[in-house]
């Protein structure tokens, strides 16, 4: 899906953050802390419902992410769901107690 770029001045300081609008995060059907992948780079996703913040059609990029990713206000840019790595399923599961073969 396309979305126009919305830099938010604020800098995460770690992983790449980007952040939907409710009604945004349920069509792209993601969740806080789920993946996103924009230009080749692979952002975690937060939500909002605060629409003087990230109004739908748009996604807030904070200032790290913006700069590693060149992006600037109003660009549009093509963004994808990515799939939990299968790490996480494994830890999941270990800690669950399950075998995991």
């Amino acid at each position: 899906m396309k979305f126009k770029v919305k830099i938010i001045e604020i800098s995460t300081g770690g992983p790449f953050v980007v952040l939907f609008n409710e009604s945004d995060a349920q069509r792209l059907d993601v969740r806080p802390l789920d993946r996103v992948r924009i230009k080749k780079k692979v952002c975690l996703v937060d939500v909002t419902d605060d629409e003087s913040l990230v109004q739908p059609g748009s996604v807030g990029v904070f200032l790290d992410t913006s700069a590693e990713l060149e992006l600037k206000e109003h660009n549009l840019i093509e963004i994808g769901r990515e799939e939990i790595p299968k790490s996480v399923w494994l830890i999941k599961k270990k800690l669950d107690g399950k075998p995991l073969n």
